[in-house]
């Protein structure tokens, strides 16, 4: 048997020599984000589970982005940009993330969600979540409307969206709007691309934990939003990205989280670049979107 230790150590080196030696030319998408395939059709989040009030103070939009591509997969990626929890980077990290997943095929969600305020909940540190896990009960709810299939349905974050994603992979259990209560709102997978993931001082990105939790905050809720401590063996399967020379989320946060994953047997594939600091989304020379293609494919999600 494979101890978790020995599958993490398996893990690092494979995609380090993966993406330390292998030549790869200057992605295609950065040279047709702007050219999106599909208009995007915007929906409210909450239109259909709300009173007219809830409605007008949960106004958050959700975009679709169908593929031309015929035929097209039976997939569907929910985005959530990054922005620290402060704004949302939705055109870089979303938008565009969409358009070349439409490339592939694929189906993409961008959610425009809420940032912590005071202003919209008593509790601001779970609002996002809020949002995300609505974001995945209206994509599966309609999974016949837009021709996807219940059971592929993943996440994918970046930076503090990647906090969000995977905060949503591991606490599908415990909804934080009381209608969606024994809904499941279980993404199939998790995609992580340079994430926050701990709230812990010494691997956080600081502004991102006290924008979430506030300057102070107790230990157990520093506990809860740390994601490298809520894994269990129902957590999703993971694909991460992250650059070893990030110094504004450490890699270190998907270390840990590769490490928590594969103690649960949790199926991961991380990918390590050398270079490329914070915020690159699709402008890398290593072509992590091919590679996530791959693996969706591996794992069962994507037949072509």
């Amino acid at each position: 048997m494979i101890r978790g230790w020995q599958f993490f150590f398996c893990c690092l080196m494979l995609n380090w020599v993966l993406t330390g030696c292998v030549s790869n030319p200057e992605i295609t998408a950065t040279q047709s984000v702007h050219t999106p395939m599909y208009k995007p059709v915007d929906f409210n989040l909450y239109s259909d589970n709300s009173t007219k009030q809830e409605t007008a103070k949960n106004n958050v939009t959700i975009s679709l982005f169908k593929p031309n591509k015929t035929p097209a997969s039976e997939t569907a990626v929910i985005i959530f940009p990054g922005g620290g929890y402060r704004q949302v980077v939705i055109e870089k990290e979303g938008f565009q993330i969409a358009n070349q997943l439409n490339q592939m095929g694929i189906t993409a969600f961008v959610v425009n969600y809420r940032l912590p305020d005071d202003t919209y909940s008593k509790n601001n540190s779970s609002i996002a979540l809020k949002d995300a896990q609505q974001a995945i009960h209206f994509v599966r709810s309609r999974a016949e409307q837009f021709n996807l299939s219940p059971n592929k349905i993943g996440v994918m974050g970046f930076s503090a969206g990647g906090h969000l994603a995977s905060t949503a992979a591991n606490r599908f259990n415990h909804t934080i709007n009381s209608n969606l209560s024994g809904q499941n709102v279980r993404p199939d997978f998790q995609a992580l691309i340079y994430p926050v993931i701990s709230m812990k001082r010494d691997i956080t990105h600081p502004g991102s934990r006290e924008r979430l939790l506030g300057k102070n905050p107790a230990d157990a809720k520093v506990a809860l939003y740390s994601n490298e401590t809520q894994v269990t063996q129902s957590t999703p399967k993971a694909f991460i990205v992250h650059a070893v020379d990030d110094m504004k989320v450490p890699v270190e946060n998907a270390l840990r989280y590769t490490q928590a994953l594969a103690n649960n047997q949790i199926q991961t594939q991380l990918i390590l670049l050398d270079n490329g600091g914070h915020g690159f989304a699709l402008k890398h020379n290593f072509d992590w979107m091919q590679s996530f293609r791959i693996w969706l494919k591996n794992n069962q999600f994507l037949s072509n």
